[in-house]
């Protein structure tokens, strides 16, 4: 599955800094570009890894879960990270936008994920809570079997 891939990829960002908790209810094909998915999931994880470090979480976690719900896939990507608070949420998909100190990030990444998402007719929706966690989920269309091509 693509996620295996996007973490085999990732496996020298990830080594010894957070523990991966999966949860993988989806055995379908996604039709889409797997290499736009793979660079949301390489960010979305990179970010939260970022975060965590910064932040020295005691025991980093990160939890992906995808299911298939209404004909939609449904992929959460959730840290126990410090969290954001609510204006910072707001802000999160403008471009340029970062909370990292000067030179260490573009502020582009989540604004890059935001626009693969539209452009693949899905939708990406945070949700925070400081000092707790952070969440983001991923809506991806799925197409119907018996679906007629255009």
């Amino acid at each position: 599955m693509l996620l295996d891939d996007t973490l085999k990829m990732m496996r020298y960002d990830l080594d010894n800094k957070v523990s991966i908790q999966r949860n993988v209810e989806f055995n379908g094909v996604l039709h889409t570009h797997s290499g736009l998915i793979e660079q949301v999931l390489v960010n979305l994880i990179k970010n939260a890894v970022q975060a965590m470090e910064k932040a020295d979480t005691a025991e980093p976690v990160i939890q992906i879960s995808a299911a298939e719900i209404d004909n939609m896939l449904h992929i959460r990507i959730r840290d126990n990270g410090p969290g954001m608070a609510a204006d910072i949420q707001q802000k999160i998909f403008e471009p340029f936008f970062t909370t990292k100190p000067i030179g260490e990030g573009t502020g582009l990444g989540l604004s890059v994920v935001y626009n693969i998402m539209q452009r693949l007719d899905g939708s990406i929706h945070c949700e925070s809570e400081p000092g707790v966690f952070t969440e983001f989920t991923l809506l991806l269309p799925l197409k119907q079997e018996n679906a007629q091509a255009d």
